[in-house]
């Protein structure tokens, strides 16, 4: 006859298999939280992109004008006046009025008087599942194709409010587009163009905007150079060239004189705008 308990487990490797179990699940349980919620991110922006493009194009094909500047809409933000009776009629929202504070995305709890959605100022509007967006003329000037930005934060009042995770920008073009920052925007062969040529513009490509920490250690000849030859003023080598016949003085004086503004062009950059791009591009939010 088989004696009763002889291959049971003992107590105590009981319990040393629960905690066994316990610490794995502490390690992989945030991570697969996390990943979670950042599909869900991509997936709302995505969505959100889709209906206000939807909406933009209602706005146009109702009012039987073939661009967006043509609409009362467009005519009342440039002319500062409230637009949201005319907005109301093509999609459910409600008036916000309240601060939006965010933070940055890589630089936790930053704070800088005007980084905020001051929804007190600008047209900001409450969608039906709770996002939050400000529409604004886009004064950049570049490609006037460009017409109107809208920032939205996707889940609203809900954190953690930050560029890249659930705040994001957009500018519209004239046919009622939303193209995400950081994405390249429509190329126009049209003489009133900027350089009268065809533009390709985006306010800072994702692919230095949005991965702009493995940048954090940039010396000050690096970040020239980048900026040179990303603008397209000079290649690399052009670059170099200008540079080392500089003598050391005249290389000083002008570090002296810029480097301020590239402590202040890597802290913008590292604000994360170019996310946008990125996440629509991967469709996935791979940082």
């Amino acid at each position: 006859m088989r004696e009763r308990g002889k291959n049971a487990f003992t107590l105590a490797e009981v319990l040393i298999t629960l905690a066994i179990i316990g610490v794995v699940a502490a390690i992989t349980i945030p991570t697969l939280i996390k990943e979670h919620q950042k599909k869900t991110y991509v997936t709302t922006l995505k969505k959100s992109q889709a209906e206000l493009t939807e909406v933009f194009r209602r706005i146009k094909a109702t009012e039987t004008v073939d661009t967006i500047r043509a609409t009362s809409i467009y005519k009342a933000i440039i002319n500062n006046e409230d637009v949201y009776d005319k907005l109301s009629r093509h999609m459910k929202i409600t008036k916000y009025d309240k601060d939006h504070p965010y933070n940055y995305l890589f630089i936790d709890n930053y704070t800088d008087e005007g980084q905020s959605i001051d929804c007190s100022t600008l047209n900001c509007f409450q969608m039906a599942n709770g996002a939050i967006f400000s529409l604004d003329r886009n004064s950049r000037g570049k490609n006037d194709k460009l017409i109107l930005n809208l920032e939205i934060d996707i889940n609203g009042e809900k954190t953690p409010n930050r560029y890249g995770r659930d705040i994001f920008k957009f500018w519209i073009d004239d046919n009622g587009f939303l193209y995400g920052v950081g994405q390249i925007a429509p190329c126009y062969n049209d003489p009133a163009d900027h350089l009268n040529e065809c533009l390709e513009v985006a306010i800072s490509q994702w692919q230095l905007s949005c991965v702009w920490e493995k940048y954090e250690d940039f010396e000050f000849e690096d970040f020239m150079k980048l900026s040179a030859t990303q603008s397209g003023e000079m290649t690399e080598e052009e670059f170099d060239a200008q540079w080392n016949a500089l003598t050391p003085e005249e290389q000083e004086a002008i570090r002296n004189e810029q480097e301020p503004q590239m402590q202040e062009g890597i802290r913008q950059l590292k604000l994360g705008l170019g996310c946008t791009g990125r996440v629509l591009d991967e469709n996935a939010m791979n940082y």
